[in-house]
């Protein structure tokens, strides 16, 4: 196959023009076939890249060149890259085909991917939303592309922090796939399981736990209990007996889990290591901080030998180990290891990245412990700054940092000003979450402390 394409390049050299323009229609025909069955060499990105905007190709033959291109820089995580080829899918499938083609669905899906993993989310719910209207027009309520991009458009709604409407299209999408197809399919088990997340964000973890309870059981019997996709349930339960305050049982479900990946797996795998890190975290829950100190530490030095001393998960192992530090009341050492992460978040990531305004907030408590309200003060305003600047005013994350402002506002005397951050996060999280969610009553019983301390 590599020897014809080869051949048919030498020929375009001494062919005429017009034959030249057959042959080049033909190489890259055959570029995007050698592509789409998996020879994804070089050579054949070449041919399709230089030639997929070319007038001398067909326009059919354009239009799959520039799907093979954006997906190949998706697939290299070069997604602005892989926009710019997918925009041009689109408006070549307009042309040929019109908007209500499933090549321009197709398009217009690819695009709002991209911008998802760019973490711009608003504009990729836009597209989304574009394309389900044109599917549910096109296919109909019940048709497997429609709700593949409904189960998009939640992540979303989730990404945005709008748990509510993520949980009613996943709702909705459960109800369709549970009529058409059964609940003994995986596709039902998944959207089950991003119904416990959206349950899970706005703080109902017991329907989260019996959610993912449920799902585990089914998954154990369709596909064993080595499978990864019934050890993912096992995981998400921990996480929801976490939540739940249960460490216990938590540290029992982790403790399984490790086994098995230790078994399936191997002990420097990514997996296993972080559910050490669970299992670290569940031992300091359970105030055992010196035994979860000696597991971050193993898993501190696996990753650092591994992946080396800038990688994010060696410097979340870090992080783990700075909190085990603040647990054990060795404030100053917990703070000298969060700024080298810091520091070095900041130099390889960007100061717009969410792990380093995770490092900041970490840093600010541990100048909080050390009773540098000022300091904690400059550097949670800092975050909070950033966080509204990226994710907007309504975003759970944003309204973590002002809460954060409410605690040092407080320790420096300044009551008034505590408590008016404090009647803002409670308003928005009345709006976002409702009057249920855990976070809003924080905010609320905080709103009555604020008071308190005014009164005195």
């Amino acid at each position: 196959m590599k020897k014809y394409l080869l051949f048919l390049i030498l020929v375009l050299l001494f062919r005429s023009i017009e034959a030249q323009n057959q042959t080049l229609q033909e190489t890259v025909y055959l570029a995007i076939d050698m592509y789409n069955n998996g020879d994804r060499n070089a050579l054949t990105i070449d041919i399709i890249e230089k030639n997929c905007k070319s007038t001398d190709i067909e326009k059919e033959t354009s239009l799959n060149a520039n799907f093979a291109i954006g997906q190949y820089y998706f697939e290299k995580q070069e997604y602005i890259k892989s926009i710019t080829f997918f925009t041009q899918a689109s408006i070549l499938a307009n042309e040929l085909y019109g908007t209500r083609h499933s090549d321009y669905t197709y398009s217009l899906n690819s695009i709002a991917l991209n911008h998802s993993k760019l973490g711009e989310y608003q504009k990729s719910l836009d597209i989304y939303l574009e394309a389900a209207e044109i599917e549910k027009e096109t296919l109909g309520e019940t048709s497997q592309e429609y709700l593949v991009t409904l189960r998009s458009i939640a992540y979303n709604y989730s990404d945005l922090g709008k748990y509510e409407k993520a949980l009613k299209i996943n709702s909705k999408v459960a109800e369709i796939y549970k009529e058409t197809i059964g609940e003994n399919n995986q596709d039902y088990l998944w959207v089950l399981s991003n119904m416990a997340y959206n349950y899970s964000d706005l703080g109902n973890y017991q329907n989260a736990l019996e959610i993912n309870i449920k799902v585990a059981d089914a998954r154990k019997e369709m596909l064993g209990d080595s499978n990864s996709v019934y050890i993912t349930s096992l995981i998400l339960i921990a996480s929801n007996y976490s939540n739940l305050g249960n460490y216990k049982k938590a540290l029992e479900y982790n403790l399984n889990i490790a086994e098995i990946q230790k078994k399936t797996l191997s002990v420097n795998h990514p997996k296993y290591l972080t559910r050490l890190n669970n299992i670290a975290s569940c031992y300091q829950e359970l105030g055992n901080s010196a035994k979860s100190l000696e597991i971050n530490l193993q898993v501190a030095k696996i990753r650092k030998e591994i992946l080396g001393e800038n990688h994010p998960d060696y410097l979340a192992s870090l992080s783990n180990i700075a909190f085990n530090y603040r647990g054990l009341g060795n404030y100053q050492k917990s703070l000298e290891i969060d700024i080298q992460v810091t520091e070095i978040l900041k130099a390889t990531l960007g100061e717009n990245h969410p792990y380093y305004f995770y490092s900041l907030s970490y840093l600010a408590t541990d100048y909080y412990q050390l009773h540098d309200y000022q300091k904690a003060l400059e550097i949670n305003l800092r975050v909070s700054e950033i966080r509204k600047e990226v994710l907007g005013e309504k975003h759970p994350d944003y309204l973590i940092s002002i809460s954060n402002l409410v605690s040092n506002y407080s320790d420096l005397g300044d009551y008034q000003k505590a408590l008016e951050i404090n009647q803002k996060v409670l308003e928005i999280r009345k709006e976002v979450l409702g009057e249920k969610h855990p976070d809003y009553l924080i905010s609320l019983s905080n709103l009555a402390s604020g008071y308190s301390s005014l009164d005195d």
